[in-house]
């Protein structure tokens, strides 16, 4: 499908940036022709933003308007027979799969070449991130006040401090979100497991706000957010971080017991503690009111979580580069539909920067260059990841009108997933 430029003066027919070569028929740079793939592997169906069906797709503008720049690459030429939809070796399993297809749940990269240096911390200040205070309300029933703080001045001395490290400079954007995450578990994962029938609310709280701070950590290692106004840094935070929690944990969970994960009902609750999904007790007494004691808000959501989400981990056996896509994208794909301004130009422009990085992954590292199926299974992953947490929002929208829940958090938005 790909094939070399025969010439350094071609131009990308569509943006005018300099051609990498002819890409499904037009001689295009590879940002246009990953846009061209992308649209059509996932049937992506946009409307022209200015409603003219005329706008600009040079290089400056041709984020803006996906319908007008789609437009472009068909009107020139492109045509969408050329990408392959139906064979894809990394989901045929008859075979035992190739090595390169599995991660070490645990372990970091054993190859001294390896972008993480295991010696490398991000050290910022702390402060006490939450304080809990118990007091009574006009009814006399007591009330949890959590005052979080310390938590979001934390995330603001990571996003006023970070400095990434030499090793990583030169990476590209998905090698760096793979650096963040191979971090991110080396703080938050255990080498032993233990099975838990209950665990409280408090440990759930206490140890997301650890997570939440990793998290952050992981967003700073993109560019375009490291870009962004801290107001405009904590508010994708606030939109993404459960969700991208939520994924990891998922895959983590698929990585450490395979098929056992959905045929037993498995999911890892916090560092090295899990439990059987749905039999699992969340001791919350302290943050509901009598009234909601003994209710299972969440078990149809946790049920199609596993069977929508889990199932397909276990079966797709994602590498440690394709869960940072998918945990990057993610985040991307939220944000860009929650917040505007500086934040969506950053959401387009770093989901093609993944894309295209994703592909050559697929193409230079793992000889996948009939990809397309194994990234179909990817994208529908988060889709439903995305589709389940937002219903899941809704829902709890709604329990909120009972006001079932004794907690009154300082930041509310950054809670509004658990009260």
């Amino acid at each position: 499908m790909l094939q070399e430029p025969t010439s350094s003066t071609l131009t990308c027919k569509i943006c005018c940036e300099p051609a990498h070569g002819v890409h499904f028929g037009v001689a295009s740079c590879r940002a246009c022709a990953a846009f061209f793939r992308r649209t059509t592997v996932l049937g992506k169906k946009y409307t022209c933003r200015q409603k003219n069906e005329k706008c600009t797709t040079n290089n400056e503008d041709r984020f803006n308007c996906r319908y007008c720049r789609y437009q472009k690459c068909l009107s020139n030429g492109m045509t969408p027979e050329n990408v392959k939809y139906n064979y894809d070796a990394a989901v045929h399993y008859n075979k035992k799969p190739s090595p390169k297809m599995k991660i070490d749940a645990h372990e970091p990269p054993s190859d001294p070449s390896s972008p993480v240096n295991s010696d490398h911390k991000i050290c910022v200040p702390q402060t006490k991130d939450v304080t809990y205070e118990v007091q009574t309300d006009e009814k006399g029933e007591p009330i949890v006040k959590l005052d979080i703080t310390g938590l979001l001045n934390n995330i603001t001395s990571v996003f006023d401090d970070f400095v990434p490290s030499e090793e990583i400079r030169n990476l590209n954007t998905l090698q760096r979100m793979n650096h963040a995450l191979i971090e991110y578990r080396q703080i938050h994962h255990s080498n032993v497991i233990k099975f838990v029938q209950s665990i409280s609310m408090k440990d759930i709280l206490m140890t997301g706000n650890d997570q939440i701070k990793s998290i952050t950590k992981f967003l700073m290692h993109s560019i375009p957010f490291q870009s962004l106004r801290n107001e405009e840094q904590m508010q994708m935070l606030k939109s993404i971080w459960v969700q991208w929690k939520r994924l990891e944990r998922y895959a983590s969970t698929a990585q450490i017991f395979g098929k056992r994960m959905y045929e037993d009902q498995i999911v890892t609750l916090v560092p090295g503690q899990a439990a059987y999904l749905n039999k699992v007790r969340v001791e919350n007494c302290s943050f509901i009111y009598k009234k909601a004691e003994g209710m299972n808000f969440m078990e149809n959501f946790n049920t199609r979580m596993m069977e929508e989400v889990g199932k397909p981990l276990v079966e797709l056996e994602l590498t440690s580069v394709e869960i940072a896509f998918m945990l990057a994208q993610l985040s991307w794909q939220v944000a860009g539909k929650e917040l505007q301004g500086d934040v969506l130009k950053a959401s387009e422009s770093e989901q093609e920067a993944l894309a295209n990085e994703l592909h050559l992954y697929y193409i230079q590292e793992l000889r996948l260059p009939n990809y397309a199926a194994r990234l179909i299974k990817i994208m529908n992953i988060i889709n439903s990841a995305q589709k389940i947490h937002f219903e899941r929002q809704n829902f709890m929208d709604i329990v909120r009108i009972f006001d079932f829940f004794r907690v009154h958090v300082s930041d509310p938005e950054m809670y509004k997933s658990y009260f």
